[in-house]
């Protein structure tokens, strides 16, 4: 049976039908390999396997640079982790009268309840409170500046960083002035992109980020047309946010817990408002902006060397990059924030220093007092985390190593360091002197100094003995046999005694 040949026009033929039935917007549904998330057990949560790796890790860096001389030998000793009483000092867990979020606004069309994919109502009523926190990042005209400098701000080719990828890249300059035009247009542009719902939300296990696991991920999502990529009606771009289970089954715990820990809620409501924005910046990228040119890159904003949309959204709202301390999203621990970009390579002098988030900063975002009121509207950095927490270097973790082990390392190690830096070539020998004078004998060269010996710290031979003198004598223990009381020993011989008059006694009258 021969072939029948298939011509181009019935493929468009095809292609136009699909198109008006709509049929690609079931691309934006989940797929069957992503399934709703089963149990009560999360999986981003650092071990204390994994800590020490990362300790060790942090440790040998360290060394490293300080081998090379590029951090000073004497600088100053910080631990690796937070300690647990630490972070409870600085209010990074507990709040003493603690607030729940008491945001009314309607949510953001970006978060609309059809957006999320395989989400039962109950879960999706746990996530309300955080994507109302969303929202209002997402509105709120001193909030606007990275969005206004993303979607107005001028592309230019990036000659250097083209070279070190391989590829044509760009970067965004200067930021765009925040005027009430701009965020106004911006603002109903982000509203018409959410009304339609070319992007999706879904749950998944495993996500990976540079080798690593990922608090969520998002990518275009591959239509039936390899020509035609855009959505038929919006010309925008779907993509797919996938966001990690552990969110999902935190939701699931609290939705069946009856007196949930106030302060971890506010924690977790804060988690939710961060990886949504932060995956809603590349999505929004990725839809491509006022119908610009496709891009397959994302841009290089200002003077950052990391072309990551999501991490300079947090830099920009928070001042650096906002986690959750061992990276367990409910917030059991609290949450740090450090600086980003980070430092470059092994070779520069600056460590990173990972401060705890107070829970006074999280209960404010939260109340609809910080929001209302008026505002500089160009004060965009206002609510930038202050940075008065805990601290530790390179890791945002709870350490496992106790406090006096702790101590007790760091102050090993500042000691061989010291011994090592005084250590010379040259022995020097000490010999008391007589009257005052001290001799040091240096490789056999031996000198006589009359100076003062308090300035010295050597005593003389009189001082000493003067010394000695004043000490009360210490007489060496003896050691005591061990002997019965008088009392009793001698209680036994007048028993003795008694026994040997009653016997004589007896024996005389026998006779």
């Amino acid at each position: 049976m021969a072939a029948e040949i298939v011509s181009y026009e019935d493929i468009e033929k095809v292609t136009s039908q699909l198109n008006s039935t709509k049929l690609g917007t079931a691309a934006t549904l989940v797929s069957q390999i992503d399934r709703v998330p089963d149990g009560t057990t999360i999986n981003l949560d650092t071990s204390p396997s994994r800590f020490h790796s990362l300790r060790t890790e942090a440790k040998r860096v360290d060394k490293r640079k300080r081998d090379l001389g590029i951090l000073s030998e004497f600088s100053k000793r910080q631990k690796h982790g937070f300690r647990p009483e630490e972070l409870l000092w600085h209010g990074a867990m507990e709040l003493a009268g603690c607030k729940p979020s008491n945001l009314t606004n309607e949510i953001h069309p970006l978060f609309h309840r059809d957006c999320f994919d395989d989400t039962p109502d109950p879960i999706y009523d746990q996530l309300i409170p955080g994507l109302r926190l969303a929202t209002m990042f997402l509105t709120q005209s001193g909030c606007m500046q990275f969005w206004i400098t993303l979607a107005k701000g001028e592309r230019k080719q990036d000659l250097e960083m083209s070279r070190r990828c391989g590829r044509e890249r760009h970067r965004i300059i200067r930021n765009v002035k925040l005027t009430k035009e701009n965020t106004k247009e911006v603002i109903q542009y982000i509203k018409d992109l959410g009304h339609a719902k070319v992007i999706h939300f879904t749950w998944a296990k495993g996500l990976l980020y540079h080798g690593q696991e990922a608090f969520g991920t998002a990518a275009r999502v591959c239509d039936f047309s390899h020509e035609n990529t855009r959505d038929p009606h919006t010309k925008l771009q779907r993509c797919h946010i996938r966001l990690n289970s552990d969110f999902y089954v935190i939701a699931k715990k609290m939705s069946k817990m009856k007196y949930p820990d106030e302060a971890q809620k506010l924690r977790f409501n804060f988690n939710i408002a961060i990886i949504m924005l932060h995956e809603s910046a590349h999505a929004i990228e990725l839809s491509q902006w006022l119908n610009r040119e496709p891009s397959p890159y994302e841009p290089f904003l200002l003077h950052q060397n990391d072309a990551e949309l999501g991490f300079a959204w947090e830099n920009y709202m928070f001042g650096g990059r906002v986690a959750p301390i061992n990276d367990r999203v409910d917030g059991n621990f609290g949450i740090g924030t450090y600086d980003w970009p980070l430092p470059p390579g092994e070779l520069n002098p600056e460590r990173t220093i990972v401060h705890s988030v107070s829970m006074r900063y999280i209960e404010s975002l939260q109340q609809i007092e910080t929001w209302q009121g008026e505002h500089d509207a160009q004060d965009w950095r206002r609510f930038h985390i202050p940075r008065d927490g805990a601290t530790s270097i390179y890791l945002n973790a709870v350490t496992t190593v106790p406090w006096s082990e702790e101590e007790r390392v760091a102050k090993e190690e500042l000691d061989e360091m010291q011994m090592q830096e005084k250590d010379q070539p040259a022995k020097k020998k000490r010999e008391m002197g007589h009257g005052g004078a001290i001799n040091i004998k240096v490789d056999g060269i031996e000198s006589e100094t009359a100076g003062s010996t308090k300035d010295l710290d050597i005593e003389t031979s009189a001082q000493q003995a003067s010394r000695i003198k004043k000490e009360p004598k210490k007489t060496p223990r003896k050691k005591h046999r061990q002997t019965r009381p008088k009392a009793e020993k001698a209680s036994e011989e007048e028993k003795g005694k008694e026994i040997q008059k009653f016997t004589g006694d007896k024996s005389r009258a026998a006779a």
